[in-house]
């Protein structure tokens, strides 16, 4: 059973809760991988995340 936590702005393990220094996190890859590992900063534990970048554009006066 896999275990996700929320879509969020931070990134947080899914262990403890604890969210991530956003120094450690590749946002953009060479391998192209869609899921990286990382260690967690508070209890060690290893997981997995994804990145999902959105962009959204206008013109200068319509916002």
């Amino acid at each position: 059973m896999t275990m996700r936590t929320m879509m969020t702005n931070e990134l947080v393990c899914p262990y403890c809760g604890a969210i991530q220094d956003m120094n450690d996190v590749k946002i953009f890859s060479e391998d192209n991988s869609r899921d990286r590992n990382i260690s967690c900063e508070n209890c060690d534990k290893e997981f997995k995340y994804e990145v999902h970048v959105f962009y959204s554009s206008w013109k200068e006066r319509e916002k």
